[in-house]
Formats: C-alpha cells, sequence, structure tokens
C-alpha cells in the first residue's frame, strides 16, 4: 500500500498525486489499528510505546500521531466534506 502511494506521490500528474496522499492516510488509518481494531486510541499507543523507551521522545511521536490524525481530519484527503480545507499541491 505504501510502495505504490510513494510510486503515484512522484506522478506529475496532480490528480494521480492527490489520490497518492489519499492512499498514505489510509496506511495511516491502517496502522492505528494493528493493536487493537476497535480502539485507535489504545493500539496508537500500543505501537508507540513500542517506538521508544524514553519518555521526551515518546512524547514527540504521540503529539506527531496526533497532528497527523488532526490533518487527516481536517483537510481534504479521505473526505471532501464542504467543511474540510483543500489540499493543493504544487
Amino acid at each position: 500500500m505504501l510502495e505504490k502511494a510513494v510510486a503515484k506521490y512522484l506522478s506529475p500528474i496532480l490528480s494521480i498525486r492527490l489520490e497518492a496522499l489519499e492512499k498514505l492516510w489510509d496506511a495511516w488509518e491502517r496502522i492505528k489499528t494493528l493493536e487493537q481494531p476497535n480502539d485507535k486510541k489504545k493500539s496508537i499507543s500500543i505501537l508507540l510505546d513500542r517506538t521508544s523507551k524514553k519518555p521526551k521522545f515518546r512524547k514527540m511521536l504521540e503529539q506527531e500521531a496526533f497532528k497527523l490524525t488532526d490533518i487527516g481530519n481536517n483537510f481534504m484527503i479521505r473526505y471532501t466534506e464542504l467543511n474540510k480545507t483543500p489540499i493543493e499541491l504544487s
């Protein structure tokens, strides 16, 4: 899934690059369910706990994970509701 998304993101065709961005977000959402399919927050916490035992670094990773989720929820990446901010790639 990630390899295909990266290959598409390198395309000079904007619509294909936007499709790649959606696929990257689909992959992120899937990653968040690997440990606890019915509880994304718990699942991502388990995954992040495995990434680092250093509290400061672990905290930074958690902040980044929440920021990525926030971006996906507020920009027109996976959904096209009118209250979402469109993505403009150049």
